[in-house]
């Protein structure tokens, strides 16, 4: 015959009729958490490479510190995370002869 649902003993009953080992089973639970909490390696900042950008134009001229301020302060606008901006001015290529 079907037992009836209330008859038909739980597992949750044994914590129930036996709180001592609830109290058990429910700090070594806490322990096996707490050890585990300081043994799980956790990288609280991730590794950041940083980025660079560089530009190449070929200005003749005087013109070239107009070029390169005008350049800075507009890259400077825009990129709000650029610390320092770094130009270098090279001297345009010679001519070659064909």
């Amino acid at each position: 015959m079907n037992a009836h649902p209330e008859t038909v003993p739980r597992w949750t009953d044994l914590f129930v009729t036996r709180p001592v080992i609830a109290v058990v089973l429910s700090l070594a639970l806490l322990l096996i958490g707490i050890r585990s909490a300081f043994e799980l390696p956790v990288i609280q900042f991730p590794v950041i490479q940083s980025s660079s950008l560089e530009i190449s134009t070929i200005i003749p001229g005087p013109a070239q510190k107009l070029y390169e301020a005008l350049s800075r302060s507009l890259l400077s606008a825009s990129l709000p995370a650029s610390r320092a901006l770094t130009t270098s001015i090279q001297p345009p290529p010679a001519a070659q002869a064909w």
